[in-house]
């Protein structure tokens, strides 16, 4: 897997379309074209909302190996970082440092 920095391109390729704000993000590709997994984050209000999402086909060890590498852009953040769980992400987000924080996750 080939994770690199997310182009335009690759969101809308991901997604179907462009985001509706601004994003920086990171995207995972398996040796095709189109990615297999995109995650990164947008700002709102001066916090960092991040995001992750991939295709049901990406094995379990990939879906880490790109947690990690989002992890890291994250972490070097200067502002608040906070994340919303997905069915089955509250695990993960508490095994990369975030804890509850209302309705959303903040990365501590």
């Amino acid at each position: 897997m080939i994770i690199r920095p997310a182009t335009r391109s690759d969101l809308i390729a991901f997604y179907g379309a462009a985001p509706p704000m601004t994003v920086k993000a990171l995207a995972a590709f398996n040796g095709a074209e189109k990615p297999i997994a995109v995650g990164g984050y947008y700002l709102s209000g001066g916090i960092a909302m991040a995001f992750s999402d991939y295709s049901p086909d990406l094995g379990k060890r990939d879906r880490v190996k790109g947690a990690k590498a989002l992890m890291g852009a994250l972490k070097g953040l200067k502002i608040a970082v906070v994340a919303r769980s997905g069915p089955d992400g509250d695990t993960a987000l508490k095994h990369f440092g975030f804890e509850p924080w209302g309705m959303f996750w903040r990365l501590t």
